[in-house]
């Protein structure tokens, strides 16, 4: 592999963390019992329609989303900057 070849390679395992970090902010937030809605906020990048579904249904009850930012079921996979907000 070349140089560029094995940063690309590198991001994409660092973006990849980030849907173990959304699944552990989920699990946190469902244990703590202080929530019980989620909204999929779109993120400051150019959206997949995947994304901009998953955020037109508004506040929905926890897990109605059925997937967190960055694990790969959206169109932009690991490249996702969204988040999910909790209230």
């Amino acid at each position: 592999l070349g140089g560029s070849q094995i940063a690309a390679r590198a991001r994409l395992y660092v973006n990849a963390s980030g849907a173990a970090y959304e699944y552990g902010k989920l699990a946190a937030v469902i244990a703590s019992g202080n929530f019980t809605e989620e909204f999929w906020q779109l993120g400051d990048a150019e959206h997949c329609a995947d994304c901009e579904s998953l955020n037109s249904q508004g506040w929905v009850k926890i897990g109605t989303l059925g997937t967190v930012p960055r694990a790969g079921a959206t169109e932009c996979l690991v490249n996702c900057q969204c988040e999910i907000r909790y209230r």
